[in-house]
């Protein structure tokens, strides 16, 4: 090998070996921000997550003591109202499993309080209905089923309560370093060779 090549290659692997050393210092400085952003983020994720789950439970707790019993229109509101705005703040901060676990939280939350309205309103109609109404004993079924709904609708509720609190303290576990694979892999076509035969 004459001097000039091998000069030409050490000039080469220099040059190589001076690029993977800048990407190597990008991607540790891309993945320490990062880290430092979600570090940022997670004290008030936290305390968005904590009082999303507390509005849930008050209404969870409406049911488990029996207090539905005497729920009025305007505390349904309230209820309807306070896990509204804490859903708000946490879809605000996500991230997107966090999200998608809180609008199924959301949803099974306001179903409760719903099914809490419906419930106080036949218990309302059963209270000014005459003994000897031949319709007492309907809406005494239609006030039985309703509780039972009721009180499934509570145990889901629970269920999803749990759910969510796990998957929002992995996302607060989260603290960016980890890096994720999008699932996404580059092809490249094919080319055929001048030896291949190019079908008709």
């Amino acid at each position: 090998m004459d001097a000039g090549l091998a000069a030409v290659l050490g000039a080469i692997a220099a040059s190589v070996g001076s690029v993977a050393a800048a990407f190597a210092q990008h991607e540790t400085a891309r993945i320490s921000a990062r880290a430092d952003h979600r570090r940022e983020r997670r004290q008030p994720r936290h305390d968005t997550y904590r009082v999303f789950i507390q509005q849930v439970i008050l209404v969870k707790e409406r049911v488990a003591y029996d207090g539905y019993e005497d729920t009025t229109f305007n505390e349904e509101e309230a209820l309807i109202k306070s896990v509204h705005e804490s859903w708000i703040d946490v879809s605000l901060l996500g991230p997107q499993p966090v999200i998608s676990s809180a609008s199924r939280l959301r949803d099974d939350a306001l179903e409760v309080v719903q099914l809490m309205a419906i419930t106080r309103r036949l218990q309302e109609r059963i209270t000014y209905m005459d003994e000897e109404d031949d319709a007492i004993e309907e809406a005494l079924d239609d006030y039985g089923s309703s509780v039972d709904y009721l009180y499934e609708a509570a145990q889901t509720l629970t269920r999803s309560v749990d759910q969510f609190s796990t998957v929002a303290s992995a996302s607060l576990d989260d603290d960016g370093t980890v890096r994720r694979f999008t699932g996404k892999r580059r092809t490249r076509k094919r080319v055929a060779s001048s030896s291949e035969t190019v079908p008709n």
